[in-house]
């Protein structure tokens, strides 16, 4: 709405007749009110948030999955790099005694990891997720295991943006080779630069990561019923991280 300034006109008095008229001042222009969009705030924080220097991550604590009417308890050493590529690794071991189980990375687009128990390994590309409707990259993984937003879009416009259940949700559709993709990133209104959850769809799958604030985060995918549930109880930032990995040359390859 326009706001219209009222400029009152002081007329000039005669000095000693020296003025036989009155001399009007100038008016000054009108300035309209400039409306700040509702929406660039959160869309700018997320931007910081993506922009901010993010050094080696490490995080530990009990992981519990769930999957296919079973449900498995281990210990997690989870490691996050940033630069000059991002990279995810895992060391899992049993809670109680500490017994290696297995370890993995998500290394540029590929999944490698091994079970010491079945002394098995993997050894697959990200693409392999396509078949199952979600086309995730190694820095979307980052992203979420870090409660980064996958996807910001260049201007606030670009998304949809709606109040659900008392978050501010923002909406981007993304083309991914063949297959199209809903990211929906919720924030809390008070603090937009804080990621409350996430959520990929593609296909009919989707993928949601809920989080704590601490570092802790519960993943979902209702179409295969599976949960994973990981809850920190040590977490440092900035440290320069080691990440040991090594496929094992005498187990039996499977693959998913």
């Amino acid at each position: 709405m326009k706001q219209l300034l009222i400029v009152t006109l002081a007329l000039a008095s005669t000095v000693a007749c020296r003025s036989p008229k009155p001399q009007a001042l100038p008016v000054p222009p009108v300035v309209e009110a400039v409306k700040k969009p509702m929406y660039d705030v959160p869309h700018a924080a997320l931007k910081s948030v993506l922009r901010a220097a993010v050094g080696d991550e490490r995080s530990v604590g009990t992981l519990k999955v769930d999957f296919g009417g079973k449900s498995l308890s281990a210990k997690l050493d989870l490691r996050v790099r940033t630069q000059p590529e991002p990279l995810i690794w895992m060391d899992v071991a049993d809670p109680l005694i500490g017994l290696k189980i297995g370890r993995a990375r998500v290394y540029q687009d590929s999944v490698q990891g091994f079970i010491r128990l079945y002394r098995q390994y993997v050894n697959e590309p990200l693409s392999r997720l396509r078949s199952m409707g979600i086309d995730l990259q190694t820095e979307d993984a980052r992203r979420l295991v870090l409660g980064l937003p996958v996807l910001v879009p260049a201007q606030w416009t670009d998304a949809s943006w709606e109040l659900k259940d008392s978050a501010l949700v923002m909406s981007v559709r993304e083309q991914r080779g063949a297959y199209e993709v809903l990211v929906e990133v919720a924030v809390a209104p008070a603090d937009p630069a804080r990621v409350l959850w996430q959520r990929l769809s593609s296909k009919g799958e989707t993928l949601t990561l809920r989080y704590t604030g601490d570092g802790s985060w519960i993943a979902e995918v209702p179409k295969q019923a599976a949960k994973a549930e990981f809850r920190v109880t040590q977490h440092t930032t900035g440290e320069v991280l080691s990440f040991p990995f090594e496929l094992p040359s005498d187990y039996a390859r499977i693959s998913f």
